[in-house]
């Protein structure tokens, strides 16, 4: 294993703290990763960048998705989530839902009352199964839901410009490979 540099010859002689209050993520991310590996020398710094940057990107496009676009339309990431799930059905079991959505029941649960409680959901019981609800958006929710569709893909497109099409197809085949992998499920 190679040696790693002392603090000293490092670009972080300041220490953690004051790296992590720059707004610079690369620096960031690098710092994490040349004091996760003092203390913990025998982990894998690239895995820990990797799932930093994912996890940063991943808490940034919710961000900038709930601020240009979800909250002004009643919606949370997860609200949308699961609105946007109703809509592509027409009508949806709650059950299937949840498992669609890959929530879980509780998060699901407290959502949907939530919708419910604004006027954007209706819930019935199944034809199928009078014990389950059928779920489907009211008039107001899908105009709600529309609305901040079409600004949510404004932002969206503006995450995906910031690569060339070339780019972005090998990143979305990359993220596939991950998703499909999925090493968390067992």
């Amino acid at each position: 294993m190679a040696r790693l540099p002392d603090l000293e010859d490092s670009p972080f002689k300041d220490g953690f703290v004051d790296v992590a209050r720059q707004n610079d993520t690369k620096t960031f991310v690098d710092a994490i990763v040349f004091f996760s590996q003092r203390r913990f020398p025998e982990i894998d710094g690239e895995a820990i960048r990797f799932n930093l940057l994912m996890a940063r990107l991943a808490r940034r496009l919710e961000n900038d998705l709930e601020g240009h676009g979800l909250r002004q339309f009643g919606f949370s990431t997860g609200s949308f989530r699961l609105s946007f799930l109703i809509f592509l059905a027409g009508s949806i079991e709650g059950a299937q839902l949840i498992s669609i959505a890959e929530m879980s029941r509780a998060n699901a649960s407290g959502i949907l009352k939530t919708l419910k409680r604004r006027g954007f959901i209706h819930k019935a019981a199944s034809p199928r199964d009078a014990r389950t609800s059928l779920l489907t958006l009211t008039e107001l929710g899908r105009k709600h839901f529309l609305d901040a569709w079409r600004t949510v893909n404004e932002r969206e497109r503006a995450w995906a410009d910031t690569l060339s099409a070339q780019e972005r197809d090998t990143l979305i085949r990359l993220l596939e490979k991950i998703v499909q992998a999925d090493p968390g499920r067992t």
